[in-house]
């Protein structure tokens, strides 16, 4: 309490003062008084909507007089060690005038410590005075812009034909609608998922259109941008954030939580908005960003996307937005043609994807190999913008020999500069299928000349290639070639993935070459566990100081060979690391309160659901069923569908079956998913199973894999098999976890059991395509039981070739297990891994530890354990991790 501010500014230095001179009066450190009892009685009493007291933030007031954002949080600090100082007979707040004259005099204070920012920040009057971001709604080229795909032109265009054609609201765009009306409010997070032309910028942009006249949209050039703009708590009152392909911000591979911390503040600070932010993601990129047991993944990112709305974007019509497509249809040509073109994927044919394809697939052996050379770069971590001097050595390696042979001398000079003009070439009004990377308003240019792959085209080839072994010139192509660090890394982790474990390791090397201390710290890993020390410890080094894992490790090797004073350095440096990084964190919590607060105020409290409950059964067990089913339905409207959900439910164990489906279906018409599954099982039982499928298909809409299931068996009773097998995939996904060798999903069941049924009915091929794809869903147990049940039959080839054929798509679960049950050179698997090709790698390394693709993973470093906890738990474990030399 003795410490004296840290800055020359004289009204910070005030506050801090006075801050300190109120404590030593109230008492604090005295009688059982503390700072944190203080912080603790001052958040039971602050304003409900203010911001909640954290200690560490607490504390910069006392040093630094570090004024928070909402005066709020400060008063209701001061205002409990004011009644502690006081006497027993002072009047409690807010009785005036002794209270107004104190809430004055403090507020003073602040405002002047508000307008003296540290070194570095802006002022408040120069936040204020700063140019807003972005532009009005009415002044943006959605196309140019805010990358809305253009669509196809129509056949005959008309001159007064545009860009975008009509637009076709779905059920998504009701859901969408509703959030933006809340942002004029509160600010809100609202990220659209779904597949690739699937049409998600466009429904944010018809949505943002609704907007009131005065707000802005704003779409940073990339992270930094957006991080300099979010920087010294700028306000964006009534502005659009706008974030298409939200992985481009959140998705890095590094252990920076700074766009997810400063978005969480944004949206948790009242006087900084309303703000809107809007983002776009595919399934898979959502699926990879929210995974909570891929410890690849970004806390803060995951935290933040959980956090906000999540709309599904589904890729098909369904009936009732077919019906309106057929409306637009008549006044529009281009809705007209993908209408009678493609049917319910209008969309998809809107921006380009059936030309895409034929352009793809009758493309001359040279723009083909270009073209399959960009989508294994894409696949298998390549970033969008793939350098032109890469894609021209590796597409070299995809060419045919014998086609090479046959060509004119003119024809082996130019093949390249023919591929590239083929792919770049415009058809019907939407880009080619590979074209120049072209910055983005206000985004600078690279100057390496780099092309950019269809969106499409990628995800097809995604999943069309996802067995296809890329060439040994391709992998050597971007050892060569790419400069890109993460681009490195990324292809690293797809080769270790995939077995390739000796250009995993070169891959990483560069990429450690690059800087890329996570690509250091996996090889440090690595080599201690392969006996490897020297190389080990080289590799730690190397990783200082971005790797808190190698700055634990190396502080003991300085320790070991003597050097304390560096060592104790180090472990300053560790320990501040930690504390940054909790800082850095805080926004998120701050944010998940604010959401929990703005929960309870917008439906009073808890209790409230239980009072709904209560009411709805006394009026039932008085006779007046429409008075209780009126109440639960107004509960249910409000979202609140545990009223309605727990009458249901008495009445089930009551066997009042007519009573359970009624409040059933008005929990169900509410859109509670579980009386949507609930009534969906009550039809089925009634006899209806038309109605029960239709019930179960809207659940299913809205990801509830019970309703998959149930619709799958459904459809296998029905003879619709791979409608059968397609839905019990979605579920699949849906309920992925990592692979433990027993558990497994009710997906996984009922996809064993579909697969044996193919096995036994000689379709063999069949029951390869289903438990491939199983695996490609994170749920490798199909897999595995058809691998065990070939080797067990003694079909040892048909068991290596399946999991082979996995492991090229980047699940080595079964090929592991396949090598752990035999002798001879399936031995070696764990210690060379593969080569390109798929045949057995020879050694190519000397140190005598087996080597497993789990070897090559960084290992976690906890950040949970305080500094103190974390330094000795170090100083008892570093005679492991480096074993002495």
């Amino acid at each position: 309490m003795g410490a004296t501010a840290d800055t020359g500014s004289p009204g910070r230095r005030a506050l801090a003062e006075e801050l300190r001179r109120l404590e030593q009066a109230a008492g604090v450190g005295r009688a059982g008084r503390s700072r944190a009892a203080a912080i603790t009685a001052a958040n039971a009493e602050r304003e409900e909507w203010a911001p909640e007291l954290v200690r560490s933030t607490v504390g910069d007031w006392f040093t630094k007089g570090s004024a928070p954002d909402v005066f709020e949080q400060l008063w209701a600090l001061v205002a409990v060690l004011l009644s502690w100082s006081g006497s027993r007979d002072r009047p409690p707040p807010p009785v005036t005038p002794y209270w107004a004259a104190r809430r004055a005099y403090w507020k003073q204070l602040w405002e002047q410590a508000r307008q003296e920012p540290a070194p570095g920040r802006q002022t408040s009057a120069e936040r204020a005075s700063a140019p807003p971001l972005g532009l009005p709604v009415a002044d943006l080229d959605p196309v140019r812009m805010l990358e809305v795909h253009p669509a196809i032109e129509a056949v005959g265009r008309p001159e007064d034909e545009t860009l975008l054609p009509r637009y076709v609201e779905r059920g998504h765009d009701q859901l969408l609608h509703e959030e933006v009306v809340q942002a004029l409010h509160r600010s809100r997070l609202v990220v659209l998922v779904g597949d690739s032309s699937t049409g998600k910028t466009r429904a944010l942009w018809e949505a943002v259109q609704r907007l009131p006249a005065q707000w802005r949209v704003w779409r940073p050039a990339d992270q930094q941008t957006l991080l300099d703009g979010l920087a010294d708590d700028r306000a964006l009152p009534q502005t659009v954030v706008w974030l298409n392909e939200s992985q481009r911000y959140l998705d890095t591979s590094s252990s920076d939580q700074r766009v997810a911390a400063a978005l969480a503040d944004l949206l948790a600070s009242p006087l900084r908005g309303p703000v809107l932010v809007v983002g776009t993601l595919w399934r898979d990129h959502h699926a990879a960003l929210t995974d909570a047991e891929d410890k690849n993944t970004p806390a803060a990112a995951r935290a933040l996307l959980r956090s906000g709305s999540s709309i599904a974007i589904p890729e098909n019509f369904d009936d009732q937005a077919l019906a309106l497509l057929r409306e637009e249809a008549r006044d529009d040509a281009r809705l007209a043609e993908a209408l009678h073109r493609a049917g319910r994927r209008a969309t998809q044919y809107l921006a380009g994807a059936r030309e895409l394809l034929y352009r793809y697939e009758h493309a001359p052996a040279e723009a083909r190999a270009v073209l399959d050379a960009a989508a294994d770069a894409r696949r298998l971590g390549v970033g969008e913008a793939i350098p032109e001097a890469f894609l021209h050595a590796a597409a070299a390696a995809y060419l045919d020999a014998d086609h090479w042979h046959t060509q004119t001398d003119q024809w082996r000079r130019t093949w390249f500069q023919q591929a590239l003009t083929y792919t770049s070439r415009s058809c019907r009004g939407v880009p080619g299928p590979l074209t120049p990377n072209i910055a983005l308003p206000g985004q600078q240019a690279t100057g390496e000349p780099s092309f950019r792959l269809a969106d499409y085209l990628h995800q097809h080839l995604q999943v069309h290639r996802r067995y296809i072994r890329p060439p040994t010139g391709f992998w050597d192509a971007a050892l060569r070639h790419l400069t890109n660090a993460e681009d490195v890394f990324q292809l690293g982790r797809s080769a270790r993935i995939r077995l390739r474990l000796r250009w995993a390791d070169r891959l990483y090397r560069r990429a450690g070459d690059f800087g890329h201390w996570i690509a250091l710290e996996i090889l440090g890993s690595w080599r201690a566990r392969i006996g490897d020390v020297d190389a080990s410890e080289q590799f730690y080094r190397r990783a200082v100081p971005d790797s808190l894992l190698a700055c634990s490790i190396v502080s003991g090797i300085l320790e070991r060979d003597g050097e304390a004073e560096a060592a104790r350095e180090l472990d300053d440096y560790l320990e501040a690391e930690i504390r940054i990084m909790q800082e850095e964190a805080r926004p998120l919590e701050e944010y998940h309160r604010a959401n929990r607060r703005g929960r309870l105020a917008e439906h009073e409290y808890a209790d409230f659901s239980r009072m709904l409950l209560d009411l709805s059964w006394m009026r039932l067990e008085g006779g007046d069923r429409e008075g209780a089913g009126r109440l639960a339905a107004w509960a249910a409207g409000l979202g609140l569908f545990s009223p309605v959900n727990n009458l249901a439910g008495r009445l089930r164990f009551a066997e009042d079956w007519a009573g359970y489906q009624y409040f059933t279906k008005i929990a169900a018409d509410a859109g509670s998913l579980r009386a949507l599954n609930d009534l969906s099982w009550l039809l089925e039982r009634a006899g209806d199973r038309e109605a029960a499928e239709r019930h179960a298909q809207q659940a299913a809409d809205r990801g509830s894999t019970r309703a998959m299931i149930t619709l799958a068996r459904w459809r296998a009773e029905a003879g619709r098999q791979a409608e059968a097998e397609e839905l019990a995939l979605q579920a699949a996904m849906e309920q992925a976890r990592p692979y433990d060798g027993e558990e497994r999903t009710a997906a996984a069941g009922l996809l064993i059991e579909w697969i044996h049924q193919h096995a036994e009915a000689g379709d063999r091929a069949g029951a390869e395509d289903l438990a491939l794809r199983a695996a490609l869903c994170k749920d490798p147990h199909p897999l595995l039981d058809l691998a065990r049940r070939r080797e067990q039959s003694g079909d040892a080839v048909g068991a290596e070739d399946i999991a082979l054929r996995a492991t090229d798509a980047g699940n080595y679960f079964a090929l592991q297990e396949l090598a752990e049950s035999r002798t001879g050179p399936w031995g070696k698997l764990a210690w060379y891994g593969l080569e390109p090709d798929g045949s057995l790698s020879p050694p190519w390394h000397e140190h005598g530890r087996t080597l497993t693709p789990s070897d090559i993973k960084p290992a976690a470093a906890s950040s949970s354990a305080t500094p103190g906890q974390r330094r000795g738990s170090r100083r008892r474990r570093r005679s492991r991790r480096i074993p002495p030399a």
